[in-house]
């Protein structure tokens, strides 16, 4: 399956300001449901070893805006039963 790139940025309590990351996804991700692309960029995270394997996420929300090719996504991390909350626009790069 072809691969497009996108970015996606990152807002936590942890950092106090932004972060943002590349990564690519399948070429359809923009049309399938909004919570796959937020799958695609935590498993890319995992991969990176941006965040270790013993972090898991909740998705609280996950909207698409289709004309712009835009998620934001709102959810916690979680690590040892304790919840991180993040937001997160993805985009196509």
């Amino acid at each position: 399956m072809a691969r497009i790139h996108c970015r996606a940025i990152v807002m936590g309590p942890v950092s106090g300001s932004d972060s943002t990351y590349e990564f690519d996804a399948p070429d359809d991700v923009f049309v399938r449901p909004a919570d796959e692309a937020v799958e695609a960029f935590m498993a890319h995270l995992h991969e990176a070893g941006v965040i270790s394997s013993a972090v898991s996420y909740e998705l609280n929300s996950a909207v698409k805006n289709r004309e712009k090719n835009v998620i934001t996504a709102i959810g916690n991390l979680i690590l040892n039963g304790d919840e991180l909350p993040f937001v997160a626009m993805i985009s196509r790069t």
